[in-house]
């Protein structure tokens, strides 16, 4: 068989043959690779390929850490359990904001109100009624 054709397509050299690749095939083009031959924010990325932490791969990621018990709280807590209910109160009151976004002491807080309450309206109906018994 002949006639003009390359037998065999994929044999190198021949004429017109599809092993033959297009002049300036495998060249980088004018000005690749240097700086300024990219418009800004696009071109070659610094550390590409390497692994960048997002956070957990799973879910809605990890649960908040508690912080500890904020000091209001405790120092609320003893107020009104022991000394001075009115100001306890006023503390656990104050420290359940913080304890709320710490997530953290907020039954303190809240028991430490709760407590302070009881032992203040305990206080009033005693005076009010030993006031009436005299």
């Amino acid at each position: 068989m002949s006639g003009g054709y390359n037998q065999n397509p994929y044999q190198q050299g021949g004429q017109g043959g599809y092993g033959q690749q297009p002049q300036g095939y495998g060249q980088q083009p004018q000005g690749y690779g240097q700086p300024g031959a990219y418009p800004p924010g696009y071109g070659p990325q610094q550390g590409y390929g390497q692994p960048q932490a997002y956070g957990s791969p799973f879910g809605y990621g990890a649960p908040p850490v508690p912080q500890g018990v904020p000091g209001t709280v405790i120092a609320g807590f003893v107020l009104s359990l022991f000394i001075c209910p009115p100001v306890g109160v006023i503390l656990c009151a104050v420290g359940l904001g913080e304890a709320k976004r710490r997530n953290a002491g907020v039954g303190l807080a809240y028991a430490g109100i709760i407590i302070g309450l009881i032992w203040i309206v305990l206080v009033i109906v005693i005076r009010v009624a030993g006031a009436a018994v005299r």
